[in-house]
């Protein structure tokens, strides 16, 4: 959660309000894990998922 400062609730209600097979696939589809690991992959990407 600390990398999300900017737009805490925006971008982390989006993550978890989406089921963790959808986000994923429109991210990174083979990044097809759990939400845990698919949040990591949020936190990773952060700005690059949100421009897209």
């Amino acid at each position: 959660t600390t990398v999300y400062k900017r737009n805490n609730r925006t971008t982390y209600t989006r993550i978890t309000g989406v089921k963790p097979g959808t986000y994923t696939l429109r991210v990174r589809p083979w990044a097809k894990t759990n939400g845990r690991k698919a949040y990591g992959d949020w936190v990773s990407w952060g700005r690059r998922i949100r421009v897209k």
